[in-house]
């Protein structure tokens, strides 16, 4: 048994995944296994994961047949018998010290159940774009989690007894604080961000600061190829999860879309400028759930600026709110997104995201 399990799904990822399992080969920390979960691919993946398996007997393969990626990391969970349980995606690559970092972060505290990393970005041929930040703190974690996907899948290790204690799987409700004809299931597309937002509310999640991972992003990543119905994902894991709260408190449940930045951008509701109300319901909610802190001090202050859509009053608002909590480049991106002018959007090409009553919809 090894102290840490890995798990990398892969689908027709024969052009970075040998990068990928390098990566891992080459980790400082030696105590691990890889299962590479072949998801029926018809091009090399599964022989590029079979000769490093040769090479390296920690490399174990199998060829799964699942419905979806929940299902197909749920078989992957299934295999793991370890003191930890880790992520790798088939087309990133780990840093050498990736694992060491995190595993020292489980020992240090002994509270957290899972942690992740920051990471830079690179594109198709493996350029420098930029850096991925994350809230660090289990405070700044939680805090965040009904707005957007408060860790990043690819870096983040589990402890392994939590994960059995509470039942965790991917795609399902295992907080089932709904009555069990109201409880949802998350086949694919954001069924990571349907494990964390849980898990913060029930355990304790931070990030390390360090850049621990580089990112691929490219044409054939999903937030390209399926942008609207991830959006779409997102938002209903947003709203299921303040309905899942509201619930166990006793309180009136709300819609919390005009305060979610999934794609570090707001969503167009038409004929609505100001969502006072819902941010008060936000609000009670929140310092209902949560302990004073204060990245649940700075979360309310940044969904007040965004409670009203007029760009004169979202930007003085945004400017104090920065003058008193510092920059985030998050935040930023999210209200740039929505004071630029419509026409610029367009030649930055950055899709518009509009609710309608039959869902989201995305123009250029």
């Amino acid at each position: 048994m090894a102290e840490i399990d890995i798990l990398l799904p892969v689908r027709n990822g024969a052009e970075y995944l040998s990068q990928a399992i390098t990566s891992i080969r080459n980790q400082t920390h030696r105590d691990w296994r890889l299962w590479v979960l072949d998801h029926c691919s018809d091009d090399a993946s599964a022989e590029i994961a079979l000769s490093h398996g040769e090479q390296d007997p920690r490399v174990q393969i199998r060829s799964l047949e699942a419905d979806g990626l929940s299902d197909l990391l749920n078989k992957g969970l299934d295999l793991c018998d370890s003191r930890f349980v880790a992520r790798q995606d088939a087309d990133d690559i780990s840093l050498p010290h990736r694992l060491e970092s995190l595993v020292s972060a489980m020992n240090t505290d002994p509270a957290l159940d899972l942690v992740g990393s920051n990471a830079t970005t690179l594109d198709a041929s493996g350029k420098f774009l930029g850096h991925i930040e994350y809230p660090t703190s289990a405070h700044g974690v939680t805090a965040n989690a009904l707005f957007f996907t408060p860790l990043l899948h690819p870096t983040v290790l589990y402890r392994h007894d939590t994960l059995r204690q509470l039942e965790v799987r991917y795609g399902i409700d295992f907080m089932r604080w709904l009555p069990s004809e109201r409880r949802t299931t998350i086949p694919a597309l954001a069924e990571d961000y349907f494990l964390f937002a849980q898990l913060a509310f029930l355990g304790r999640c931070a990030n390390l600061p360090e850049r621990l991972l580089l990112y691929r992003l490219h044409g054939n990543n999903v937030g390209y190829t399926k942008f609207v119905a991830q959006s779409q994902v997102a938002l209903d894991i947003s709203r299921y999860m303040v309905a899942s709260l509201s619930q166990r408190e006793g309180l009136e449940p709300f819609d919390p879309a005009p305060f979610c930045n999934h794609a570090m951008q707001l969503i167009d509701i038409p004929g609505r400028t100001d969502f006072s109300d819902e941010h008060r319901q936000l609000t009670a909610l929140m310092t209902r759930v949560m302990q004073p802190s204060h990245d649940l001090s700075r979360v309310l202050s940044f969904s007040s600026c965004l409670r009203n859509r007029r760009k004169p009053i979202m930007m003085q608002r945004y400017l104090k709110h920065r003058s008193r909590f510092g920059h985030n480049d998050r935040e930023y991106l999210t209200v740039r997104s929505w004071l630029i002018p419509r026409a610029l959007r367009k030649l930055r090409k950055r899709p518009h995201l509009t609710l309608s009553p039959s869902g989201l919809t995305s123009t250029p």
